[in-house]
């Protein structure tokens, strides 16, 4: 089985989404504070990493949109791997995806993967301007269709 790695780096300072503060990593502890704290042969490098949660690439729940949803802990692991998957290269620019986007798209237990283009644009100031994004009813036809999971390579949509 072949992984293909889709998250995107993040690093001190970057901002992940224009008007969310940046992203802030730093030391907890150096090897030197955790000898003293932990003993000598447990030295470690301890860092941490403040963010807002929806930076990068990240796995979403509905409990994001609304308190009665589930969150993310509790989305079985095997829900999200290995399933049956289908790519959907979407035209150029084209920033809603609609119910005649989908055609033959969705498998009962399967995913969809969404690819736009538009993750290339993460890191830029154009990351926050017209992002793709499904419309209510090519989502609720996905469901429909019995897909379990869906992935786009754009940023949270408020539309």
């Amino acid at each position: 089985m072949k992984y293909v790695e889709l998250s995107h780096r993040i690093t001190d300072g970057m901002v992940t989404f224009p008007g969310n503060p940046p992203v802030r990593i730093d030391t907890f502890m150096d090897r030197e504070q955790t000898s003293g704290a932990c003993g000598e042969k447990a030295q470690s490098m301890l860092d941490q990493i403040h963010m807002v949660n929806i930076s990068g690439t990240y796995l979403d729940s509905p409990r994001h949109r609304s308190d009665e949803g589930y969150t993310v802990a509790d989305i079985p692991l095997e829900k999200c791997t290995n399933l049956r998957y289908q790519v959907v290269t979407m035209q150029k620019d084209k920033n809603c995806i609609d119910v005649d986007d989908l055609k033959g798209i969705g498998r009962r237990g399967g995913a969809v993967l969404l690819y736009t283009g538009f993750d290339r644009k993460f890191n830029t100031p154009a990351y926050g301007v017209n992002p793709p994004y499904l419309t209510v009813e090519a989502a609720r036809l996905l469901v429909e269709r019995g897909v379990v999971f869906v992935g786009i390579d754009s940023r949270l949509s408020m539309t």
